[in-house]
């Protein structure tokens, strides 16, 4: 058993053990109160130049809880003293004409009192702030690259800094040579500026000196804009929509906007299309172009960042535009009562679309012609519609309707009466205005024209069309004219005013002397549009329906690249013997040769006249009696338009169309 004694020990040696422990935890947890407070007098001390003043940092000092910081000038003269918390202090700007020391001392509280530090920072300051010097630089537009050269002598490493619109400076790059790139736009990178925005790029310059670090002054630098990294080659791809819309789009350049613009006598003379900002899409969809013109188009960026002397910052190249035919809002007219469907399958009827009414193409599927038709989409065929020439095939051909405003039908120069010099029954709403006229031609004859239109093209010639569509009215009316004065004894002058030299002839043959009484005794229309009887009146017109009144048939002749019109045997609309085709010169059997070539007939007794007789023949057609208006509703990219008979557009008022009341603003378009 235990003694007492030994119990004793024990409980001893327990309670010391007990008191051991608690020392050691009171030890490890309390820092030792005589540890010392020290700097490290071989640490680095950082003396950084700022507009306020100069800024100083410096690496924690051992059981430190402040510091103070002291500079004195080289006799020992306090100029500064401060105590921070911190291992940064502000202290006023430092002298760069004379030198200056600063001290660094560590702080420590205990038991009520600052104790200062046995060891100190200290460095003597005895150089001016390095700053850059001679700085260039320049942007590669191809690779968004800022490069940059300077003068760095005077430091070790020099920092780069990026502010955007004053905000504050972002580090951007560390070099040690006075050269270096900046990359903008990459992911990695800095993104290239937004328009309206600036980057400022700034500068500080470093210098080790032993244990001290010079951070010079921020050296304001350059600013960039979007512009800066933008070059001046534009560059344009086109795409073809169809219906002669072309889609454009182009790179970025310099330039505060650019310009589309359009030509129509290859660069001459210019019409702006549309005026595109430079922080907008770039790109331009064209409306729909007119049909088989040549067009030249230039995308111009123009303001901003300019040549000294020079009108655009940048500008593409010329592109060239040939348009095709145009059929979309091209103007068709029944041939005859025709009905509209509810689709292409012909699955239900909507009505009857009058022979001679105008409509809009709103497109085509298949053979039908899509129109707006009582406030539905319709569907009407093709096969019997007549459409618009000049908005169809545009500058493909020429057009003059003499019959619409001083007809040009005689017999050899000489007046038919009411004919001859007049609007033409049927032809009232055929001019629209100077040089503007209506041509209507059936659809299905219309890739023959094209053909043999095409064909001129490329012999230097471009057809011009007298007359397309002819209503029976007129026939009659002309016809009917006609016939009541081949009797009568020609006039002595020509209606015209040209001179006739070759009446003398017949069969051919010259007459006995100079006076053609002699040969014909009372000279009239008759002989001298019948050859004395060897043509009739109906092998020029005809007595009932004539291929015009189907559609199907042109009257026409060449024009030069001058716009004159070649030579031909007689005038057009020389109704008499003289136009045959057997008396055709070079100019008539090169229109021949044209015209036969793309499918057409001819007739023996007048050198223009070509006739589709297939098609004629074909589609059993009806010919329509009256004439032809542009009165209809028609669209356009901006929306719909009731347009008159003259061309012209309700606009600036309120009117009722088929039952329903319609308001038209100032440009013609319904209000919605």
């Amino acid at each position: 058993m235990w003694s007492k004694r030994n119990r004793l020990a024990v409980a001893v040696c327990a309670f010391a053990l007990i008191l051991l422990g608690a020392v050691v935890t009171v030890f490890l947890l309390i820092p030792y109160h005589g540890a010392k407070n020290t700097m490290d007098p071989a640490g680095t001390l950082i003396i950084r130049a700022l507009e306020e003043g100069t800024q100083l940092q410096w690496p924690e000092g051992t059981n430190a809880t402040g510091y103070e910081v002291q500079v004195r000038s080289a006799d020992g003269k306090m100029l500064h003293s401060t105590r921070v918390d911190g291992c940064t202090a502000m202290i006023p700007a430092l002298p760069e004409d004379r030198e200056v020391q600063i001290t660094v001392s560590s702080l420590r509280d205990y038991d009520g009192k600052t104790r200062k530090g046995s060891d100190d920072l200290t460095v003597t300051v005895k150089e001016p702030y390095p700053q850059i010097g001679n700085l260039s630089w320049q942007v590669d537009t191809v690779y968004d690259t800022v490069g940059m050269s300077f003068d760095m002598s005077g430091g070790d490493l020099c920092r780069i800094f990026v502010a955007v619109d004053g905000g504050e400076p972002v580090p951007a790059a560390e070099v040690r040579s006075g050269t270096t790139q900046l990359p903008f736009g990459a992911d990695d990178a800095f993104p290239v500026p937004e328009y309206g925005q600036q980057l400022e790029i700034t500068f500080r310059l470093e210098r080790k000196t032993g244990n001290a670090v010079y951070e010079g002054p921020v050296t304001a630098g350059f600013t960039l804009t979007r512009e800066d990294f933008l070059g001046r080659e534009l560059t344009v791809e086109q795409t073809d929509n169809g219906n002669n819309s072309y889609t454009f789009t182009w790179n970025e350049t310099k330039g505060a906007s650019y310009d589309v613009r359009l030509s129509e006598d290859g660069g001459k003379t210019w019409n702006t299309m549309a005026y595109i900002d430079a922080d907008r899409e770039r790109t331009y969809t064209t409306p729909c172009l007119k049909a088989f013109t040549d067009y030249t188009v230039s995308i111009v960026a123009v303001g901003g960042q300019t040549e000294e002397g020079s009108e655009f910052a940048a500008e593409s190249e010329l592109i060239q535009i040939t348009t095709a035919e145009k059929l979309l809002y091209s103007t068709i007219w029944p041939l005859q009562d025709q009905k509209v469907f509810n689709d292409t399958e012909e699955t239900a009827e909507l009505g009857t679309a009058p022979a001679g009414s105008a409509w809009c193409v709103l497109g085509m599927e298949g053979k039908y012609f899509k129109i707006r038709f009582q406030g539905y989409t319709g569907y009407i065929n093709s096969d019997f519609c007549m459409i618009n020439l000049p908005e169809y095939i545009g500058n493909l051909c020429v057009y003059d309707i003499r019959n619409s405003y001083n007809s040009a039908f005689m017999i050899h120069e000489y007046e038919i009466p009411e004919v001859s010099g007049t609007v033409v029954t049927g032809y009232e709403n055929v001019r629209i205005s100077e040089g503007q006229y209506l041509v209507p031609l059936l659809y299905p004859v219309t890739q023959r024209l094209i053909k043999a239109a095409l064909d001129a093209r490329s012999r230097g010639y471009t057809l011009k069309i007298y007359e397309s569509f002819r209503p029976q009215s007129a026939t009659d009316s002309i016809y009917w004219k006609t016939n009541g004065i081949l009797g009568r004894t020609i006039p002595e002058k020509t209606f015209s005013g040209k001179e006739v030299t070759d009446l003398h002839l017949v069969n051919g043959s010259p007459a006995k002397g100079d006076d053609p009484n002699a040969v014909y005794g009372r000279l009239t229309y008759r002989r001298v549009m019948t050859q004395n009887g060897a043509y009739s009146l109906g092998a020029f017109l005809a007595p009932g329906t004539s291929r015009h009144n189907f559609g199907v048939a042109l009257d026409l002749t060449l024009v030069d690249s001058k716009g004159e019109e070649l030579v031909m045997q007689t005038s057009i609309h020389d109704l008499s013997w003289y136009s045959s085709s057997a008396r055709n010169n070079d100019g008539a059997n090169i229109l021949n040769q044209i015209m036969t070539g793309a499918g057409f007939w001819t007739i023996a007794s007048e050198w223009w006249h070509f006739q589709d007789q297939q098609v004629y023949e074909r589609n059993r057609l009806i010919p329509l009696k009256g004439g032809v208006s542009f009165e209809c509703w028609v669209a356009d990219s901006n929306g719909w338009r009731y347009r008159l008979a003259d061309g012209s557009f309700y606009a600036n008022c309120t009117e009722e169309i088929e039952g329903v009341s319609y308001s038209f603003d100032e440009n013609g378009y319904v209000v919605k």
